[in-house]
């Protein structure tokens, strides 16, 4: 029951070491997915900066095309209005060259017929007038289709600006693409932190059950603890109400086997049999006293009865004997599967019987 105890404390104390081992590499696994986590987060939350900066500079691009685009329809507009009015002009332009010319040519004639009526000289107050109310209108024409040639060059330089930021529009759908490339790398941070999260949360429940584990196997070597020692204290119970005798039998006395099997020396001092595994044979054979002790010298007994007595304890211990040298020829089975060699007696024990042989034989010899 001791050895089978003891064999029972050291599985749980292998297993508890196990769940202890377990335990620790499950609170590093945790530990670097927390650090992986914080990672993640830092540069998911990173990337949705970056992804905020982005969408707010398409945004500001793509307002500023449309309002390019208003820009550039606005001034096709009026460039086509101002070519139509060029048109006009030139043509109202033509229309009064030719009126002037025609005017000049009769004004001409009638300076030719005048002058040849009054030697071709313009005396008349009315001729004069005509004249520079001619030449003002020339001026003013003039200083029109200057203006609008001024407004035409104006367009066509506004014409090509907008056709420059135009160009500019594909930076805009450069930045749209990484967009979508940032959006894509933001959804699979997500997808891979969910499932972070998950495996933390498996460990954490793997973590629980491993704690709940160790305080069972903690409970039950506690208990067996206390049981050995209860066991320990009722067998040295035991051996102090056993009779003692005058060295008339081989092996320790009840005042050795007490010490031996009581708690202070099982913690304080090995055992000369913690070198043998448990057998209860051996544990019969060196330390339980014969049944009827023989006592040679008593004068109530006969000789007769003293042989008997004899006889039965030379028997009995011839059978403990054999018994034991039948369970020291069986290989022991240690509490790891494996099988160890059968422990040699020792020097004491052969002592001890010696002793027993010693002891008894002169007995015999006398009785004869």
């Amino acid at each position: 029951i001791d050895s089978r105890l003891e064999a029972d404390v050291k599985r749980m104390r292998c297993e508890l070491q196990i769940s202890k081992n377990v335990e620790s590499e499950l609170r590093s696994q945790i530990s670097n997915l927390s650090a992986t986590e914080k990672s993640s987060k830092a540069e998911l939350n990173q990337l949705r900066q970056d992804n905020e900066s982005l969408q707010a500079k398409l945004v500001k691009q793509i307002l500023g095309r449309q309002q390019d685009k208003q820009n550039l329809a606005i001034a096709e507009r009026r460039l086509a209005e101002e070519r139509k009015q060029k048109a006009t002009l030139e043509n109202q332009l033509t229309t009064e060259k030719k009126k002037k010319a025609e005017e000049a040519a009769a004004a001409l004639f009638k300076a030719s017929t005048a002058a040849a009526a009054i030697k071709s000289e313009c005396i008349s107050d009315m001729c004069k007038s005509s004249k520079s109310e001619l030449d003002n209108e020339l001026k003013k024409v003039k200083n029109d289709l200057k203006s609008k040639d001024d407004k035409i060059k104006q367009l066509e330089n506004d014409i090509q600006s907008m056709k420059q930021q135009q160009g500019s529009s594909q930076e805009a759908e450069v930045l749209k693409s990484a967009l979508v490339v940032l959006q894509s790398k933001n959804s699979q941070l997500e997808l891979s932190l969910s499932s972070e999260t998950r495996l933390k949360l498996d460990l954490f429940s793997a973590l629980g059950d491993a704690k709940r584990q160790i305080e069972i196997q903690q409970g039950l070597l506690i208990q067996k603890d206390r049981e050995l020692r209860d066991l320990k204290t009722h067998i040295a119970e035991v051996m102090a109400f056993l009779p003692v005798s005058n060295s008339s039998y081989c092996g320790p006395n009840n005042s050795q086997l007490a010490m031996l099997f009581s708690p202070s020396s099982s913690t304080s001092s090995p055992s000369p049999m913690s070198a043998y595994p448990y057998n209860p044979g051996n544990h019969m054979m060196e330390q339980s006293p014969p049944k009827t002790p023989i006592l040679t010298h008593h004068p109530q007994y006969s000789q007769q009865q003293q042989q008997q007595q004899q006889q039965q304890y030379q028997q009995q211990q011839h059978q403990q004997q054999q018994q034991y040298q039948q369970q020291q020829q069986q290989p022991q089975i240690n509490s790891d599967g494996s099988v160890s060699p059968s422990p040699q007696p020792s020097s004491q024990h052969q002592q001890q019987q010696q002793q027993l042989n010693g002891n008894y034989g002169p007995t015999s010899s006398q009785q004869m």
